[in-house]
């Protein structure tokens, strides 16, 4: 999916490549897409002006240079035309009370003998469809081998600065040629490839195929050669023809081997090699890269339940309609003054809850230094929490945090209720070894802090979450990284009981 910021880099870079000064350096494009897909990632539609300083000047090349054909026959569902008339009414939003009908029988419980399992799920977060896909492959009975990444660093380095490097790179795929760290192999588990190995072949990134034979040579216990089978008889074909020698009795001929890669990345201006098998296990995915898929069962897609918070830096002009997000209830907002019109205020906060909560009271607490909303929100399937956000200023004293919880905070929190929630920036380094303050909040409020990642780009560990939970209380919690902010985002996801 193309954006308008990336389709303006295109545009750029081709110019620079072709040496021209003529709309993407003389070059004809050809523009294939679905306007009714979601929002591209980090990006905006690419049928949008760019509206980010200078760019706000630029010419809109979409709009100028490009015209549109569409294509009206469907292909997917053309054996099924009345499905397909319904889905393209769901896109359109124009479904008939029928069409809630036909819809409503597609759906189906967890805990119902008739579901599928094996059916892709979708979902909206990744950290969602990595916790389903490691349940899943925990719970086949097939064999399973761990490989792990072999990462060499590159150039003439010192072999103790080489260890100390290899131990800092990310465990995020997009940040290492989309090659994992590790990869758990499971005999029947559904794989994506995370690469482009051989386009001509359609051994493409995104490929879905499924695990069927794992074999190693007899001096190592890593894999040598994979063997899946592609949903698409045709991808892989020339692989199967090439490595046709490869094949024994246990092997059928419908299956591809596949083979670790090496790819070159850079990270922190290092230049590092890894070499690995490009598979992400797919039986769950998130609904943006399932988009492209033909999907032969019905998927599963799981939503999740949140209460949202965002550091806000808002006015008091700024309409709540220019900041709604989907699905949530007109946010609560604690907006600092504006003392300089020229600027906004360096913070603020903002509350988002979903439409199917109830927001059933709130205290809001505000200085130039700190401040917090303290809100009792009703879940409908996990009944009534007791939620603070905290905002703390760089310039504000530990102690006078400290006197000001005790003074405004702790008379409003439930210290008996069971589920308590305090997040939040905090600008304490724990990373530092300040312990001082955990021990206050257990003293005070009997809350334990559970993030344990860095949340800033720096390293440091400045935004935190306070919990009260029992142990029958089911929770997890990760660091996002976020593309506006030098913070990155913390959550906690509690099971529903």
């Amino acid at each position: 999916m193309v954006g308008n910021k990336m389709f303006s880099l295109l545009e750029r870079r081709l110019k620079k490549i072709k040496g021209s000064n003529c709309s993407f350096g003389g070059v004809s494009i050809i523009a294939i897409g679905d306007f009714f897909q979601l929002q591209p990632v980090f990006d905006s539609w690419i049928f949008n002006d760019l509206s980010k300083g200078l760019t706000a000047l630029a010419p809109n090349y979409w709009k100028l240079l490009f015209s549109f054909h569409e294509l009206t026959e469907i292909m997917r569902q053309k054996d099924d035309l009345e499905f397909a008339l319904l889905l393209n009414r769901l896109r359109q939003n124009q479904l008939t009370e029928n069409d809630f009908a036909v819809l409503s029988t597609r759906t189906v419980s967890i805990s119902d003998p008739t579901y599928r399992t094996n059916a892709t799920h979708l979902f909206v977060e990744n950290a969602l469809v990595d916790n389903f896909n490691l349940q899943y492959i925990s719970k086949l009975g097939s064999q399973k081998v761990k490989v792990k990444a072999v990462d060499t660093v590159c150039g003439d380095l010192p072999a103790s600065v080489k260890t100390k490097l290899l131990s800092s790179l990310p465990e995020k795929q997009s940040d290492t040629a989309n090659l994992a760290k590790e990869v758990v192999l499971a005999i029947g588990m559904k794989y994506d490839l995370t690469a482009n190995i051989e386009v001509t072949d359609g051994l493409t990134n995104g490929s879905t195929c499924e695990l069927k034979l794992i074999e190693c040579k007899t001096t190592s216990l890593r894999p040598s050669i994979i063997w899946v089978k592609f949903e698409d008889a045709r991808i892989g074909a020339n692989n199967r023809r090439k490595y046709s020698h490869l094949y024994g009795k246990d092997v059928e001929k419908t299956w591809t081997p596949m083979f670790d890669i090496k790819r070159s990345f850079t990270y922190k201006y290092k230049t590092f090699e890894r070499i690995q098998f490009p598979l992400r296990p797919a039986a769950g995915k998130t609904i943006h890269k399932s988009q492209g898929d033909t999907l032969q069962e019905d998927p599963k897609v799981l939503d999740a339940h949140v209460i949202g918070i965002a550091e806000s830096r808002l006015i008091s002009t700024d309409e709540n309609d220019d900041f709604h997000v989907p699905g949530f209830e007109p946010p609560v907002r604690l907006d600092q003054k504006q003392t300089n019109f020229n600027t906004r205020p360096p913070h603020g906060l903002v509350l988002y809850y979903r439409n199917d909560c109830i927001l059933h009271n709130t205290v809001t607490f505000s200085t130039p230094s700190l401040e917090f909303v303290i809100a009792d929100i009703i879940s409908p399937s996990k009944g009534l929490f007791q939620v603070v956000f905290v905002y703390k200023a760089p310039n504000c004293k530990l102690q006078q945090l400290k006197d000001t919880f005790l003074a405004n905070l702790l008379p409003d929190v439930y210290l008996r209720h069971p589920k308590i929630i305090i997040m939040g920036d905090f600008n304490i380094d724990l990373n530092t070894g300040n312990t001082s303050f955990l021990k206050f909040m257990r003293d005070s409020f009997c809350c334990s802090q559970i993030v344990s990642k860095p949340t800033t780009s720096y390293g440091t560990l400045l935004d935190l979450i306070f919990l009260n939970f029992d142990s029958k209380v089911n929770f997890e919690t990760d660091v996002l990284d976020s593309y506006w902010s030098d913070h990155k985002v913390i959550y906690v996801a509690i099971e529903t009981q």
